[in-house]
């Protein structure tokens, strides 16, 4: 099979016209070739490219004459390899398109037969007595990030269609009359800040414990998931899926969240059809939760799975600094993390919303709203965050006897790479209420 393909490969670069160019989009490296003697013969059609010189079989024969010396391939049958090279009849397959999907086909087969060694190099470490299995993960982890390395190299593509897939997202804009080019959070003030969610982002949500990450966590991924029917993922690595399943009803129900625990509002019971009917709309929204996944490793694994089989479009996690990573230090490890779920995000083209916690240091200053260097490990994640917004509550830090609004939840967004930011003491203002884990950008009717 492999050697068939790069033989069909080759003699197209060789007598098709613009042969050669589509090859060389998509084969970068000669390696993906088996034998030696096709490595050094698509070389040497890639340098006659890079020339500006046709990739005939006459100019490839004397090149590699100079480079070599003498003829390579097929000496020991006595049949030279440009003679058997021109006498493979193209196909009829031989045009650009099947050409392309040719070279994908070789690179699979390359990669297959490289996996193939890099496992049996694993068990034969594993086999030896005394084995280190640390060492050998180790070093099969490298391995497999040179392979991972690979396949990210293959996914380039032309900045042109980067181009255009910008122009048509503002043109469809342009057709709704709606600035919002991203997913919608359903909170509408923080929609028009950041145009929506966008694709290969990484956003931190940050706030201290209780403040209410989780809640606006739930209410954006019930308005993407259900109102939208958007797939979305959610991975809660504090809270179990009962946990997290009892707040999404008590969303939707508007019952609160103690009263879904117990099954009685205060003396009677629940009206259950109302809870079971929210059972049945949210149990039909693509709506993906995982509570059973705690490292970054992990991670890749089951979003690239949810990717992949239920057309995730969006993810959420709560909370950054409870994601495990290898690293000698809780710092480097949460750089590693933000790093991680970035390049993730880039690699998959969806947006990731991750909660982060705030130290303890903003409670001990004067003016509680959040800063950047108020994250914990900050560092990385502000390097790595494409958007940081911030949670703040009055009624969080104000004693029981100051007159605050008790249902106000602030949003400072202090970094956006597609826009403007807010200035010190500006915020968006939501309604926000605990019990039922419901944001809002108003409070609603029955609240007034």
């Amino acid at each position: 099979m492999s050697l068939i393909l790069e033989q069909s490969i080759l003699n197209s670069c060789l007598t098709v016209i613009g042969a050669t160019e589509e090859v060389m989009a998509v084969l970068k490296k000669p390696d993906v070739f088996s034998s030696p003697d096709y490595q050094k013969i698509y070389a040497a059609i890639c340098e006659l490219s890079h020339k500006a010189i046709e990739t005939d079989a006459i100019a490839v024969n004397n090149l590699l004459l100079e480079k070599h010396g003498n003829r390579i391939g097929f000496d020991k049958t006595g049949i030279d390899w440009l003679d058997v090279l021109l006498e493979i009849t193209a196909s009829s397959d031989s045009s650009t398109g099947s050409l392309t999907h040719y070279c994908f086909l070789l690179i699979q087969e390359a990669m297959r037969t490289s996996l193939q060694r890099t496992l049996a190099a694993s068990l034969t470490e594993l086999s030896r007595p005394g084995a280190d299995v640390l060492e050998v993960i180790d070093h099969a982890s490298k391995r497999f990030e040179q392979h991972h390395a690979r396949l990210l190299e293959l996914k380039a593509e032309p900045f042109s269609k980067a181009l255009g897939r910008v122009a048509a997202e503002a043109e469809e804009a342009g057709k709704r009359g709606d600035a919002i080019t991203g997913i919608r959070t359903g909170l509408n003030q923080l929609d028009e800040f950041l145009k929506g969610l966008h694709p290969a982002t990484l956003t931190i949500l940050a706030g201290r414990p209780g403040i209410g990450k989780t809640a606006q966590l739930c209410q954006m991924g019930y308005n993407i998931a259900y109102k939208q029917q958007i797939p979305t993922g959610i991975f809660s690595l504090e809270m179990s899926s009962d946990q997290l399943a009892r707040r999404f009803l008590a969303l939707d129900t508007h019952y609160k969240n103690a009263q879904v625990l117990s099954g009685m509002a205060g003396f009677q019971p629940l009206d259950m059809g109302k809870v079971y009917d929210a059972v049945s709309r949210i149990g039909e929204a693509p709506l993906y939760v995982r509570d059973d996944v705690y490292d970054l490793d992990g991670l890749r694994v089951e979003i690239k799975r949810m990717v992949r089989k239920f057309g995730v479009q969006a993810v959420f996690i709560d909370y950054l600094q409870l994601v495990e990573a290898q690293a000698p230090n809780r710092r480097e490890m949460t750089g590693k993390v933000s790093r991680g779920l970035k390049l993730l995000s880039k690699d998959l083209k969806i947006p990731v919303v991750a909660l982060a916690q705030l130290s303890r240091e903003v409670d001990k200053r004067e003016d509680k709203r959040p800063i950047k260097s108020d994250l914990k490990e900050s560092g990385d994640l502000e390097q790595d965050a494409d958007n940081i917004i911030f949670q703040y509550r009055d009624s969080y830090y104000a004693s029981a006897d100051e007159p605050v609004d008790e249902d106000e939840l602030e949003n400072i967004v202090a970094k956006n790479r597609n826009g403007t930011t807010h200035k010190q003491g500006e915020s968006i203002k939501f309604w926000l209420d605990l019990p039922t884990n419901r944001v809002a950008d108003s409070r609603p009717h029955s609240f007034l």
